[in-house]
């Protein structure tokens, strides 16, 4: 059980959903890593279920990627860009305990 608890504690609060052949969920993916924060990634080509869920989560949106912290959507990586740009991705992720 505190096995499980630790896993879920470093989850990463970052979440991605991705297609294969994505310029923007790569750049999305390499800004993440440059910052050195973690990410999970639901890759929505090959996982129907996780296209449901993109959907229901973005309010419709259908572009990838589509980039959550924590329950609040970011939207694209235009979007995950500007806010790196601006200081909000690095409060985000302070109210996420990141």
């Amino acid at each position: 059980m505190f096995i499980k608890q630790e896993l879920a504690v470093s989850q990463p609060p970052i979440l991605i959903y991705t297609t294969a052949v994505c310029p923007y969920c790569v750049a999305a993916k390499n800004l993440l890593k440059a910052r050195g924060l973690g990410y999970n990634e639901m890759r929505v080509d090959s996982d129907p279920a996780a296209r449901e869920t993109m959907l229901a989560r973005s309010a419709g949106r259908r572009t990838v990627p589509q980039i959550f912290i924590g329950a609040r959507h970011v939207g694209g990586f235009d979007d995950l860009a500007a806010a790196d740009r601006d200081g909000r991705l690095a409060a985000w992720l302070t109210e996420q305990g990141t």
